[in-house]
C-alpha cells in the first residue's frame, strides 16, 4: 500500500490500522503528515514479547484545531480506506457532508464537529455500521450540540431548545416540533407541539430525513423560532 502514489503518504502504522478496519487517531495521523516524518514507523520485534519503537513515533501527536486541518486529515484517511475498500467511497463522501453540517452549525467553535467525528469513528470501531446513516448519528450530534462550553450557545442547540418555550396551548399546537424533526421526540409531544410536519418546508416528513431540509435545520444563524411563538 505504501508504494501506491497518493497525495498524502501514510505511515505503516496507519496502513495497518486501516487494513484491519480499526480506529485511527487523527491527531497521530496529523503528525505523520508533517514533512520529515519517518513512514517506516512499525515497531521492531525485539523478542521475548518486547518491541522497539522510536520515541517520536510513540508520542508524536498534533492536535486538530481548524476545519481545514480536519479536512486534510480526513482526506488522507478516507483515501486510504477507499483504496482498500472501494465500496465505502460513497458512504464516506456522504459522511463528510454530515460533518460539514456540524461545522456549519458551530462556525465560531470547531470542537463539536471534531469531537463528533471522533465519537462516530470510535463507535464504528466497536461495531461497524454505515457512517452516513443519520439514525446512527443523531444522538452523537445532539450530544455535541448540548455539551457544556464557554462559547455562546450553538445555533442548532438554540433551534432545538426553542421547543422548551411556552406560548399559549393553541399557538403551541400549531408549531412544528423541532425535537420531532430531529428524531428526538415521541408521540405524544412532551411540549404539545405538532408532529408529522417538517419545520423547514411544511411537508409531511422529518426535516432531518431530507437533505435540503436538514441543511436548513443546521443553517447558521437560524434559531428555529416560529413567528407565532
Amino acid at each position: 500500500m505504501q508504494t501506491i502514489p497518493i497525495i498524502h503518504m501514510l505511515p505503516k502504522s496507519i496502513w495497518k490500522l486501516i487494513i484491519q478496519d480499526q480506529w485511527v487517531d487523527f491527531e497521530k495521523l496529523h503528525a505523520s503528515l508533517e514533512h520529515g516524518y519517518d513512514h517506516n514507523d512499525n515497531a521492531k520485534d525485539f523478542g521475548n514479547g518486547y518491541v522497539i519503537m522510536k520515541k517520536d513515533h510513540l508520542t508524536s501527536r498534533r492536535p486538530i484545531r481548524t476545519e481545514a486541518e480536519w479536512i486534510r486529515v480526513f482526506e488522507a484517511w478516507s483515501t486510504g480506506v477507499t483504496l482498500l475498500y472501494p465500496h465505502r467511497s460513497m458512504e464516506l463522501k456522504k459522511y463528510r457532508l454530515i460533518v460539514d453540517e456540524v461545522f456549519r452549525a458551530s462556525p465560531q467553535n470547531v470542537s463539536p464537529a471534531i469531537r463528533f467525528d471522533v465519537e462516530v469513528r470510535r463507535k464504528y470501531s466497536r461495531g461497524p455500521f454505515r457512517m452516513d446513516d443519520h439514525g446512527e448519528l443523531q444522538a452523537l450530534v445532539l450530544a455535541q450540540m448540548y455539551r457544556p462550553s464557554a462559547t455562546p450557545t450553538l445555533p442548532l442547540a438554540k433551534r432545538i431548545a426553542s421547543d422548551s418555550h411556552q406560548p399559549s396551548p393553541a399557538k403551541r399546537a400549531d408549531i412544528p416540533c423541532q425535537l420531532w424533526n430531529m428524531g428526538k421526540c415521541n408521540d405524544p409531544c412532551v411540549n404539545r407541539r405538532k408532529h408529522g410536519t417538517c419545520s423547514e418546508c411544511g411537508d409531511s416528513h422529518r426535516a432531518y430525513d431530507t437533505p435540503t431540509c436538514r441543511a436548513s435545520l443546521f443553517s447558521q444563524g437560524k434559531d428555529g423560532t416560529s413567528a407565532d411563538a
